[in-house]
């Protein structure tokens, strides 16, 4: 008889290597609902915990197709979206170990619209991922005015250091679910942007892809 482990590996052999990281997530998930089965253990995943955070890493990442169909599909409408403005101020709202940034910045660099960048704030609450990002992209784009910075989505973002009417661009990709007042947070950020600005929003749920841009 087949062992879990087996069982688990063989529709994997027919995936895109690309999608191994989701894969191997999901088979942690697998054996540890099998234990609570078993053993009757409650289970409560924590994602950033030491010896998960290298896993984790690699599934919020670019390289992982799966995932990366979170960026790729509204990162370019949030890039559009600035092309007419003079000067660039951008707000990322839950940027985990710097996926999406990596791509916005590049998409903004292939639009020529890295010289407007005036400043870009990436935001996120796990120190592991914002070092994780911080590290990467400050090597990489040393001369660029990126700061780091955390923002809780359910207290006054006023009171967190982003300043009403400010931004050009607020967007968010995959970390809207997670608010505890989802119109709450909708209004903090669209308090941030300036006049003119948007608002752009990109979620996954139950494969289903939902992108909104909401103008200021």
């Amino acid at each position: 008889m087949a062992t879990r482990s087996q069982m688990l590996a063989r529709p994997r052999a027919h995936i895109d290597a690309g999608n191994a990281a989701t894969l191997d997530l999901l088979d942690h998930a697998a054996e540890a609902l099998w234990d609570c089965r078993d053993r009757r253990k409650e289970w409560r995943p924590k994602y950033a915990r030491t010896s998960r955070r290298p896993a984790v890493a690699q599934l919020f990442n670019n390289d992982n197709l799966t995932y990366a169909v979170n960026n790729g599909s509204v990162l370019p409408a949030a890039a559009d979206r600035l092309s007419s403005r003079p000067m660039l101020r951008v707000l990322e709202i839950g940027a985990g170990t710097g996926s999406a940034t990596e791509i916005l910045l590049t998409l903004l660099g292939e639009r020529e619209l890295l010289p407007r960048l005036e400043r870009y704030v990436v935001t996120e609450p796990n120190a592991y991922f914002r070092r994780c990002n911080q590290r990467k992209l400050a090597s990489q784009y040393p001369n660029l005015p990126l700061e780091w910075t955390t923002v809780d989505l359910d207290l006054p973002w006023g009171a967190q250091g982003i300043a009403p009417g400010e931004f050009d661009l607020v967007y968010a990709v995959n970390v809207m679910h997670i608010s505890k007042n989802l119109l709450f947070s909708l209004n903090e950020a669209r308090s941030a942007l300036a006049a003119g600005g948007w608002l752009v929003i990109g979620n996954v749920c139950d494969l289903t892809i939902t992108n909104r841009c909401i103008p200021n």
